[in-house]
């Protein structure tokens, strides 16, 4: 029995060691063809052209990926906009690295990378993922506006009129390219630049009023008078029913010392249209300009006594004449008196109410001159309660008059206590 045992032990041993050197064997051959290249040189020699061509393969730029890995973009950039909702910024940070690891040249995950890089004040690194992801996805208008936005953030304005003119092309229903190009230009007095730049936008847009005085503006910075004049006849061309462009080519004239002209027009629009407010300003304005004072008040009048003309416009008429009464220091009973002209004429009108509203705290105690003679005139005619039905409460006054003026309003308050 034990010389059994002894038997089978040497038998296992036997073949254990047998198996370990036949592997022992296996490893030392395949470490040699793997060599030798597999025994054969020209072999050898093949696979390390393929791996050479691998190499550059990943190097260059990856212009379609298959669909799986396409696949795994998705999903690893899906799981970046994800974690960034979340505010676990690092690791949608990281995230996307992993995706440009997949499609370096994903447009997507530059963009965003661009954004984080901007955040930590890496503007170069930003800069960079940013104009490659306006290289591979050129026909994305936001990767491109904010790539523009960027240029014109660091003062790199060649760069940017470069982009933004390529834009104007590119994208021809948007007008912000042309905008900032109008920017760029008028910043760096390019006028012809800007003159062409205009033309397109007036092309896209159609003839309007704030094109065609920007383009008047850059003339006169041309010295270029002629033309200059030719765009506002211009615009009255195009919109020859449009009486409010006349006045404007009147005031231009008046701007510009042809004063006889600008008069011809406010009589002409005014011939045709008597209740033209603007036309009634603008022809008050030339005789304030030419020194004809009775004329200057009788045409004020005119507007202001005027019906017709709309209460706002009366307000911002008046308005005007109290900051330029202010302006020039004189006191206020030119303005008063207008007042009270005005009041006599209509005293229900609304704007003799809205007119009190105005405060102006330089000059205090003339306007509460103003307002005091207005709420004097309307308690002497007996409709002290109109303004309280407009208002509400006696606290409106308080609010509008100083404390030297309330004492004088409160024996009238006393009058008409049930207008409370």
């Amino acid at each position: 029995m034990r010389i059994r045992v002894k038997i089978i032990l040497a038998l296992l041993i036997g073949a254990f060691c047998l198996t370990t050197y036949g592997v022992q064997a296996a490893n030392v051959q395949a470490s040699k063809e793997k060599m030798s290249g597999y025994g054969r040189p020209e072999k050898a020699r093949k696979e390390l052209k393929k791996r050479k061509k691998s190499k550059k393969a990943d190097v260059s730029p990856v212009k379609e990926l298959t669909p799986e890995q396409q696949r795994r973009y998705d999903y690893f950039f899906l799981e970046a906009a994800r974690l960034k909702v979340q505010k676990d910024y690092d690791a949608a940070f990281d995230v996307l690295q992993h995706c440009l690891t997949i499609n370096p040249n994903a447009s997507s995950a530059l963009y965003e990378m661009a954004q984080y890089y901007m955040f930590l004040k890496q503007v170069p690194l930003g800069q960079a993922a940013l104009e490659k992801a306006v290289e591979n996805a050129p026909d994305n208008y936001w990767y491109a506006q904010g790539l523009a936005n960027l240029y014109m953030q660091q003062n790199e304005t060649e760069k940017a009129a470069v982009l933004l003119e390529n834009m104007a092309v590119r994208f021809s229903d948007k007008l912000d390219p042309l905008y900032n190009l109008l920017e760029i230009y008028n910043r760096q007095e390019e006028y012809d630049k800007v003159i062409g730049i205009l033309n397109k936008l007036e092309e896209r847009m159609g003839k309007n009023e704030q094109l065609s005085m920007e383009k008047f503006r850059i003339y006169l910075q041309k010295k270029d008078d002629k033309s200059a004049f030719h765009e506002i006849e211009s615009l009255v061309e195009e919109y020859p029913n449009d009486r409010r462009y006349q006045v404007v080519l009147g005031d231009v004239y008046m701007q510009n010392g042809k004063k006889q002209e600008a008069y011809e027009i406010y009589k002409k629009v005014l011939a045709e249209e008597p209740d033209n407010a603007m036309a009634m300003y603008s022809l008050a304005s030339y005789y304030e300009e030419t020194g004809q004072k009775e004329l200057y008040e009788q045409q004020l009048d005119t507007l202001l006594l005027n019906k017709k003309v709309a209460s706002d416009t009366k307000l911002n008429v008046m308005r005007q004449f109290i900051v330029q009464n202010e302006q020039a220091g004189k006191d206020s009973t030119r303005v008063i008196t207008l007042f009270n002209r005005i009041m006599e004429h209509s005293c229900h009108d609304r704007l003799l109410i809205q007119l009190q509203i105005r405060q102006d705290n330089r000059h205090a105690q003339r306007m509460d001159d103003v307002r005091f003679a207005g709420f004097t005139h309307l308690s002497l005619m007996g409709v002290i309660c109109q303004p309280i039905r407009f208002f509400g409460s006696k606290a409106f006054f308080v609010s509008l008059f100083s404390t030297n003026s309330m004492a004088l309003i409160n024996p009238i308050w006393r009058i008409s206590p049930t207008c409370l």
